[in-house]
């Protein structure tokens, strides 16, 4: 999925650490299921939106 809006934001609405975000997009920790949670609420999508890859392409 493709948005322009910064890291800093993104954990911000996520309510999750900007390292958080960052390593994540980063690829060096695995994500939690809570923050996959809270990173599809913050984009108003539901977890199956969110990991559906080929809905975000």
């Amino acid at each position: 999925m493709k948005r322009d809006i910064s890291q800093e934001k993104l954990a911000e609405m996520a309510n999750v650490s900007i390292r958080t975000i960052s390593d994540i997009e980063r690829g060096i920790t695995d994500i939690r299921y809570t923050n996959l949670l809270q990173i599809a609420e913050a984009f108003d999508l539901t977890l199956p939106e969110l990991l559906n890859f080929k809905y975000n392409c």
